[in-house]
């Protein structure tokens, strides 16, 4: 009931109230929809995976560009499910480097440290409420596409359910059944940041269940007890259906965060903006192979 109320009173506001018109990035982590444009642009730029897409006339924001109205990528591959990496974390890790306050590393995501949100929590309060749940990145490098990083490469049967591991006996044991999804990135009006959307599919191309998509999801973002990750209708299109949706009610002060650990003397470009988002959404499906490969400071 409360999660029925809450999004009635989001969606009417979002409607009644006007978009963001000064930015507010160094003060809250979030975007006017002329920055969210900006930053997808340079998404595009330097990641052409990565498009730009219209969807359905009646769900077009007006404050957007007609041809603009959300980023994509396609046929993103994820060789394993996310309890892959988590059961890779309960074993025995070498503690020397890097692990102050207890904090997990996601292998596979630079290092990236994860914590959970509950969407329960309301608006954000002071930065020092929240110093400790954020992604701790200070130690940020996104790798040349040259680069390979042969800890994260996947390894055949790691991660796979027991009915997939069945299909991959019937093939060449050699081969990887691999799931595809596609992502979704629009502009959320109330939370006035990026959203994340998630659509995958079978090995035979069939739509995958909301509840197989969240095999692909770090578990402690989709417990009994949170509301990280929600099931919403798709934004931008009207036959869409129901989408699974990494909620955005803490994302701006997550990038307030980060792009303060990564500023340095010249200030964080904000057309990076998207890049260094996605960055952090890997700590959340860190086994989702989308492109955000490369450095930050590059033109």
């Amino acid at each position: 009931m409360r999660s029925f109320i809450h999004n009635a009173y989001k969606n009417a506001s979002e409607y009644i109230l006007p978009p963001l018109s000064e930015s507010r990035f160094e003060q809250k982590g979030v975007l006017t929809p002329e920055e969210f444009v900006e930053a997808g642009d340079f998404l595009v730029r330097n990641c052409p995976t990565w498009s730009w897409e219209s969807g359905d006339d009646s769900k077009r924001w007006s404050f957007l560009p007609r041809n603009k109205q959300y980023l994509t990528t396609k046929n993103v591959p994820c060789f394993r499910r996310a309890s892959a990496i988590e059961s890779y974390q309960d074993e025995p890790q070498d503690q020397s480097q890097d692990s102050e306050e207890g904090y997990d590393y996601l292998p596979g995501t630079s290092n990236a440290k994860h914590s959970v949100y509950d969407i329960d929590q309301g608006d954000i309060g002071e930065d020092e409420k929240n110093a400790e749940d954020v992604l701790d990145i200070s130690n940020l490098d996104i790798a040349d596409e040259e680069e390979i990083d042969e800890g994260a490469a996947p390894c055949a049967g790691v991660g796979l359910t027991e009915s997939q591991n069945q299909v991959a006996g019937d093939h060449d044991a050699s081969v990887i059944l691999t799931r595809k999804y596609t992502l979704i990135i629009s502009y959320d009006k109330y939370y006035q940041v990026p959203r994340v959307w998630l659509i995958g599919y079978k090995e035979d191309g069939s739509l995958l269940s909301h509840t197989e998509i969240m095999e692909d999801v770090i578990g402690d973002y989709h417990d009994s007890g949170r509301k990280t990750v929600t099931i919403e209708q798709h934004p931008h299109k009207n036959a869409g259906g129901s989408v699974v949706s990494i909620h955005p009610c803490q994302h701006g002060a997550v990038m307030k965060k980060l792009s303060s650990l990564i500023a340095g003397e010249k200030g964080f470009n904000i057309e990076q903006y998207m890049v260094l988002f996605l960055k952090f959404i890997s700590s959340v499906v860190p086994t989702i192979e989308y492109d955000y490969t490369m450095a930050f400071g590059s033109p």
